[in-house]
This record gives C-alpha cells, sequence and structure tokens, in this order.
C-alpha cells in the first residue's frame, strides 16, 4: 500500500504545468464556444485592463474573426474589447449558426461509412462536441 501522505505530487506548488494557451479562432462557428472558454480561462489569472484583452484577442483571430474586429483597434480600450466581444458573438457565435455548423459536423460523411473506424471515432467525437455545445446553449429540447 503506497502512503499518499509522503507523496511527491500532494504539494502541487512546485508543479510547473505548460502555459496555456487558446487555439487561434478563424470565424468558425462550431470553433466559437470552445474559444472563448479558453481565451476567458487564459486571461481569468491575471488582472489585465481592456487594452490588454484586446490585443490578445487580435493576436488569438486570423482569418475572417481578424478582419471583423479590427475596426475595435482605433477605439478606445474599454469600448474596443467590449466591441470586438460583441461582434464575435454577433458574426460568428449565434446558438443557430454554432447548432448548423456543429450539426453539419456531425452529418459529415455518415452516408459513405463502411467499416472505417476512424471515421466512427470522429462521427463519435462530432457527435459529443455537438451534444455538450447544445448543452452549453440551453438548446438541448432542439435535438427531439
Amino acid at each position: 500500500m503506497v502512503d499518499i501522505t509522503v507523496s511527491p505530487f500532494r504539494d502541487n506548488r512546485n508543479i510547473k504545468l505548460p502555459k496555456l494557451e487558446p487555439r487561434c479562432f478563424d470565424g468558425n462557428p462550431a470553433d466559437y464556444l470552445q474559444f472563448v472558454k479558453a481565451f476567458e480561462i487564459m486571461l481569468s489569472g491575471f488582472l489585465l485592463n481592456d487594452e490588454l484583452k484586446l490585443m490578445y484577442l487580435m493576436r488569438y483571430c486570423t482569418g475572417d474573426a481578424a478582419r471583423a474586429i479590427q475596426c475595435c483597434k482605433l477605439m478606445t480600450p474599454n469600448e474596443g474589447y467590449a466591441e470586438a466581444m460583441g461582434i464575435l458573438r454577433q458574426r460568428f457565435g449565434r446558438p443557430s449558426m454554432i447548432v448548423g455548423k456543429l450539426f453539419e459536423a456531425v452529418k459529415g460523411n455518415g452516408g459513405q461509412l463502411q467499416d472505417d473506424s476512424q471515421a466512427l471515432i470522429e462521427i463519435l467525437d462530432n457527435l459529443l462536441i455537438y451534444k455538450n455545445g447544445m448543452i452549453s446553449m440551453n438548446h438541448m429540447s432542439d435535438l427531439n
């Protein structure tokens, strides 16, 4: 039997975890919820003003998402960050858009599956993402 009171993992103050960084967001509504959650978690451990939050947000947005919030650079810091988050939510984070994109991922090539175990795993992963996205947006009734 192992004595956990002498475990080297008991005191986690000495453990160095890798730096958390969200994946960049390119404007795909299917990735919106995960991006926003990861971005907010990344910033939660720091006392940052809205100007720095806007700079980080712009750093982690690419493609359509980056173009959509580019106009916020010239606004006052407090307005710019709030406006950028609002633009992202309006353009890429509306529940109907998210549900549509997640459902497309679930449908995928499902009709063409034979005995491809990797494709079945991918469909299962997409189903779980779809289900959890629906739950997080309180849209579970849409599944019926």
